[in-house]
């Protein structure tokens, strides 16, 4: 938040993006190990969000071999990561890569288009963080490997009652995230 909209705040509720970010590539390292390379697709440029998860991704791996061969910025546009996800397919042949890791879920799909497209199962993907409850389709289905689901649902049911008890003159925390 910025600081000059600091007076209008009395807290903040909801996820962490860098805890999702760290809790994905976790996972990550358990399923491809310590010693692997992987391609990373972000969001926009310069977005707070995107840079969160890069941050908790990069906590995730802190401490392996996994090196990060590339990023590349997909704008959260599906068509343009899996465009980037092609180029990444052609550039680097089979077993060359064991992951790529995605800002979030859609980026993800993208990803997952491409490599079903081309045949290319040698490549796990994984989302930071998911929105949508028709990704977890793609989990059951194995096409997509691990994400930290963020739920619009919970975050505005936590908001209304974080509202409430401010409302009834409870303090709360400046930052609550969940």
């Amino acid at each position: 938040v910025d600081e000059s909209g600091k007076e209008y705040l009395e807290c903040y509720v909801g996820p962490s993006n860098v805890q999702e970010g760290q809790q994905t590539a976790e996972q990550m390292v358990k399923d491809i190990g310590n010693d692997a390379k992987i391609l990373y697709i972000d969001g926009q440029a310069g977005d707070s969000t995107s840079a969160e998860r890069l941050e908790g991704m990069m906590k995730g791996i802190e401490g392996t071999n996994i090196e990060v061969l590339e990023n590349q910025i997909s704008d959260g546009n599906r068509e343009k990561a899996q465009q980037g996800m092609e180029n990444y397919l052609v550039k680097y042949p089979a077993g060359t890569v064991q992951a790529v890791y995605c800002m979030d879920d859609n980026i993800a799909i993208g990803a997952i288009n491409a490599t079903e497209a081309a045949g290319r199962d040698d490549i796990l993907v994984y989302a930071a963080a998911c929105g949508d409850y028709n990704t977890l389709t793609y989990i059951k289905e194995g096409a997509l490997r691990a994400t930290a689901m963020q739920s619009p649902i919970i975050d505005a049911q936590t908001a209304l009652d974080y509202a409430v008890r401010l409302a009834q003159g409870e303090k709360m925390a400046e930052f609550d995230n969940f």
